[in-house]
């Protein structure tokens, strides 16, 4: 039994109605500042074909965030480090019955095609990585197209290139479960994101 998790969710899906594709967060105390506008993000997407998987790792209650997600979202709740959460997080997503999996940070905001350009893409590419752009607390842009300004459109990561450089974040990146499947996570794992 695993000590660190433990699963009771607050909605339980009918798994014949679920989409293939999943966006995966984690949520934790300190991030509520963001919530609103992140989970205002979610219900402005431009494709309603995807389920929403929230871990929670000790927020109270999510239920003044998610009003209108709530048919669509599983909510578990968790403890741990960041790494065992991650971990137990990607062991639930391999249960479940989706082919395509969003990873998305609960305290940025993403934008309104960003779950029907991924879901697109993993159709053509077992991993798929988009950009980012960074904001200051009053949402003005910092920087936009971040990654862009480093890497032009049509480059293709290769593995010596992320020898050196990490831009496959658990917060930027979308993959197919397939791929994601054949990669182990030892228990011990420090950062989940730089070892997959």
């Amino acid at each position: 039994m695993d000590r660190l998790f433990t699963y009771n969710p607050t909605i339980t899906l009918n798994q014949s109605l679920m989409s293939q594709t999943v966006l995966f967060t984690v949520v934790y105390p300190g991030c509520e500042p963001y919530l609103e506008q992140f989970f205002s993000s979610v219900k402005v997407q431009d494709t309603d074909g995807f389920e929403l998987m929230v871990l929670n790792d000790g927020l109270e209650t999510l239920e003044k965030y998610t009003g209108g997600l709530r048919n669509r979202m599983e909510e578990i709740p968790v403890s741990g480090s960041i790494a065992e959460i991650r971990r137990r997080g990607i062991q639930l997503l391999m249960d479940r019955p989706f082919s395509k999996i969003i990873f998305t940070d609960a305290d940025d905001y993403i934008s309104p095609n960003r779950i029907r350009m991924a879901s697109d893409a993993l159709d053509r590419y077992d991993i798929y990585v988009n950009d980012l752009s960074t904001v200051s607390n009053n949402k003005k842009t910092i920087t936009d197209h971040y990654l862009a300004k480093r890497l032009d459109n049509s480059f293709k990561v290769v593995p010596e290139y992320i020898l050196e450089k990490n831009i496959l974040g658990l917060g930027n990146t979308s993959i197919r479960q397939s791929t994601l499947r054949d990669i182990p996570i030892p228990s011990g794992t420090i950062a989940v994101d730089w070892m997959i």
